[in-house]
């Protein structure tokens, strides 16, 4: 996140309702963004206090599946191309250097030896392995809006997990995709980064006005 972005978003906060979901760890979220009056949602939407059962689960598969993962892959040559993070709740394997396909073959046979199966979901030179259990995007969007009593919301996302929410068959609910795919479920999409600053200001700019009638 940049750093106007998060400025905006700072001025937002202050006008309405500002939810983060991330796919990084909760603390880590918190040390990146540092937006007091916002909610923040780690690991891909399973770090909720109130969803703290699930997340206890997620937490003892994780553990099982870095021990059965670091024995594994300790006798493959590709390991110095992959870095493992343990994101307490989730695990993601980061491909430092490019994996040709047979490597990425005997990587994801390695996954689908553990046990419990994790959910794997593909990003941006990352494997991410999450509990089956565990709330995705979407599923966090609509608890909070229930706790909340939020009736619509506004969401902009540009990343594979974010799909959970693009799915989501709901008016209330007006989606945003960064960057144009026609396997997106995103009802618009906006060409980049810079557009999403864009956005942002004009949402301030349209909320100021309507505090001012």
């Amino acid at each position: 996140m940049t750093d106007q972005t998060r400025s905006l978003l700072k001025d937002l906060s202050l006008l309405a309702p500002v939810i983060i979901l991330s796919g990084r760890g909760l603390l880590d979220l918190k040390k990146k963004i540092g937006l007091n009056r916002s909610i923040l949602v780690g690991n891909h939407g399973l770090e909720i206090s109130s969803a703290w059962i699930k997340a206890l689960k997620a937490q003892n598969e994780c553990r099982g599946w870095k021990r059965a993962l670091m024995s594994a892959l300790q006798k493959e040559l590709f390991l110095n191309k992959i870095f493992l993070e343990d994101k307490k709740y989730s695990l993601s394997v980061h491909f430092l250097e490019p994996l040709t396909s047979r490597e990425k073959l005997r990587l994801r046979s390695i996954f689908s030896w553990l046990h419990p199966e994790p959910k794997m979901i593909s990003g941006k030179n990352v494997m991410n392995l999450i509990s089956k259990s565990s709330l995705n995007k979407g599923q966090a969007l609509n608890f909070l809006m229930d706790q909340h009593g939020y009736r619509k919301s506004f969401f902009v996302g540009d990343d594979v997990t974010d799909e959970d929410v693009f799915r989501i068959k709901n008016n209330s609910i007006f989606s945003v995709r960064v960057g144009y795919s026609k396997n997106s479920h995103a009802r618009y999409f906006l060409r980049s980064q810079n557009e999403v600053d864009r956005l942002l200001s004009d949402i301030q700019n349209f909320l100021l006005k309507l505090q001012a009638t």
